[in-house]
């Protein structure tokens, strides 16, 4: 009989999660107007893993604003907190952390005790934290998002899309100015321990100051970040997301190529693979499954991919269109010969991972 239970608990737990929550996704996204500037699979659910963190930042954020609580409010570690998986501060039940210590050890360390603590102290349980955190989200318009932890560990019932994640990560920035800075913090001093902040883009990539990272095994790799740059004498914000990336050194080689993408012009937003002399491009039509027309500009029909493309695609063999933006393509790289122009259409699968 023990047996049996064993099996049945085991198997009915590595079947629970829904393998489409393993699948890849990104999204690319004008901060300043919330336009999508490019997507694979953004609205397929997939596990949040430490992205939770960011709506959990957004409500302690919420109730500074309110005066409900200061950097200062001292917090009391309830018992449920220790025990949680890492990443972790060590924090022992009824060691007392301020609000401040919180906030940076959920920006840095991913701490999960300070993701319980926080619940527990703001709404008296986890349970009702998470719905505090669904309210939130239903409120900024992630339609596609459900919580029932405050930490991101897994939970087969927890989902999110790339675009929801995009969507709060582009309100933290708007909605707190006072404190998004924060999210750049590269390290956090602790009871002398040091905490490096897990987004080792930060100091890497020009202009990004934050989001979060995540990671467990079915959700794969995740990071939302975000990169600030004077583009013509303005300041221009991208946020940029990657969900279900198969390491963290694919996913931020991913996130780096999203973010180039998001300030290059419309002219340079292409891809060259790196692997051959010759350039494969990939040029998306305004209609699916149909040639581009002549009204379609040719800058918009340029369209990066960044790893070999796994999708419904046709290649262009004979057609004004083909032979217009090869023209476009051999002006932009003199140097360098043209392998081939291919048609994508809207509907299609995943990129890969990274």
């Amino acid at each position: 009989m023990k047996n049996f239970l064993f099996f049945y608990f085991f198997f009915s737990t590595l079947f629970s999660f829904p393998t489409y929550a393993q699948k890849y996704a990104e999204i690319l996204m004008d901060a300043e107007t919330g336009a999508v500037l490019h997507h694979i699979d953004a609205d397929g659910r997939r596990f949040p893993a430490s992205l939770t963190k960011m709506m959990t930042l957004y409500i302690i954020f919420s109730k500074l604003r309110e005066k409900k609580i200061s950097m200062e409010t001292p917090l009391v570690v309830p018992r449920n907190a220790p025990p949680v998986e890492p990443s972790k501060l060590g924090l022992r039940t009824g060691q007392i952390i301020l609000i401040r210590h919180i906030i940076l050890g959920l920006i840095t360390k991913s701490a999960n005790d300070a993701a319980v603590t926080v619940a527990v102290g703001l709404s008296g349980s986890v349970e009702n934290f998470a719905k505090l955190m669904n309210v939130t989200a239903r409120k900024l318009g992630m339609k596609n998002t459900i919580f029932y932890n405050p930490h991101g560990l897994p939970d087969s019932r927890q989902l999110t899309t790339a675009r929801d994640m995009a969507i709060l990560s582009r309100a933290l920035s708007h909605h707190f100015p006072e404190y998004y800075p924060l999210f750049k913090t590269r390290v956090f001093n602790y009871k002398g321990v040091s905490h490096p902040n897990h987004n080792r883009l930060l100091g890497e990539v020009h202009g990004m100051d934050g989001i979060k990272t995540g990671y467990f095994r079915l959700a794969g790799s995740n990071l939302a970040a975000s990169v600030i740059r004077h583009v013509n004498g303005k300041k221009r914000r991208i946020i940029a997301i990657v969900l279900g990336g198969e390491n963290r050194f694919a996913r931020n080689k991913r996130i780096k190529e999203l973010i180039e993408i998001g300030f290059a012009t419309p002219q340079q937003r292409m891809y060259s693979q790196k692997t051959t002399k010759n350039i494969l491009y990939h040029v998306e039509s305004s209609t699916s499954a149909s040639m581009p027309t002549d009204e379609d500009p040719i800058a918009d029909l340029i369209h990066p991919i960044a790893a070999k493309p796994l999708m419904e695609q046709s290649v262009w063999k004979n057609s004004p269109q083909k032979t217009k933006i090869q023209k476009v393509l051999k002006k932009q790289n003199p140097k360098k010969k043209i392998k081939g122009v291919i048609h994508c259409v809207r509907k299609r699968k995943s990129v890969g991972r990274g």
